[in-house]
């Protein structure tokens, strides 16, 4: 008599649960950037709409997004390191463009590249 195997065995079994493991770990890693992120680019967003359509100046935006990378605890990215720069039809690009690396497993890490782009309306 033959006797078939059924389900998985106990190696199959831990091959499954490091694959598991492995990507739950970069989850862990992960979320945290995410939300970093998040913050950035909500200070970004209420920035557009503090600044859209009211003549505001480069100094009044930067001013602003000091203010809300203060209140916020947003240490990723200094105020300086967005960039704002006049656009082709009059009003301004608001770009924070920046890498944020975090350590993985032993001395492998994750690199996050962040690009969060909106226009100012003068």
């Amino acid at each position: 008599m033959r006797n078939k195997q059924r389900g998985v065995t106990l190696i199959g079994w831990l091959v499954i649960l490091a694959i598991i493991g492995v990507f739950a770990l970069a989850t862990m890693r992960l979320v945290p950037v995410y939300l970093e992120s998040m913050k950035v680019s909500a200070v970004m967003r209420s920035t557009k709409a503090e600044h859209d359509g009211n003549r505001s100046t480069v100094a009044k935006i930067r001013k602003s997004i000091q203010t809300r990378f203060s209140v916020e605890g947003i240490n990723i990215i200094k105020h300086r390191e967005v960039k704002i720069t006049p656009a082709a039809n009059g009003a301004y690009l608001m770009q924070a463009t920046y890498k944020h690396e975090t350590p993985f497993i032993g001395n492998l890490g994750l690199i996050v590249s962040v690009d969060h782009r909106l226009e100012i309306a003068r």
